[in-house]
Order: structure tokens, then sequence, then C-alpha cells
């Protein structure tokens, strides 16, 4: 199911395994290759399959812009992976 896959991840997740797309591309905040999502996505419409958001978005002020970027550059079969601290803590 995911060999076919074009991958975006933001942010490492031990979860997932590059091997398993057919690409894979990793943000990683603060790093060379980070992406910033409350900016335009410097990628293509429809450039991936499956994106994976780490810890990622309850940190973004603009979510729902991020969302419409997101979606933008998403495959019409995209599969997004989303993980959140649990909050029970706070």
């Amino acid at each position: 199911m995911l060999a076919s896959r074009r991958a975006l991840q933001f942010s490492p997740d031990p979860s997932l395994d590059a091997a398993w797309f057919r690409s894979y591309e990793l943000s990683e905040y603060g790093a060379e290759n980070s992406i910033d999502l409350e900016k335009p996505i410097d990628r293509p419409a429809s450039s991936y399959d499956f994106l994976s958001l780490s810890l990622v978005l309850e940190f973004v002020r603009e979510d729902r812009q991020a969302f419409d970027e997101l979606l933008r550059i998403g495959s019409d079969q995209l599969i997004v992976h989303l993980t959140f601290t649990s909050g029970l803590k706070e």
C-alpha cells in the first residue's frame, strides 16, 4: 500500500520508515531542509501521496492555511498521518 507512495514527513518519527515509500522527503524544523508550514510550500500541486505530521500542527498558528497548503501538495489519493501531544498533563 505504501510502496507506490511519494511521502513528505514533517518532523522525524520513528514509527515511519523511509524504505516503505517510492520516494521520501523529511522536513526537520530548524534544519537546512525545513519547510515552514506558515508559508506557501515550494512544491508543485499533487506532489505527494502520503504526508506525515508528527507533533507539528499544534505549533502552527494558522493551521487552516497550513491544511489548505498541505491539501494542495497532496494527490487525490492522499493519506495523512497526524500525531499530537496528548495534552493530558496540561
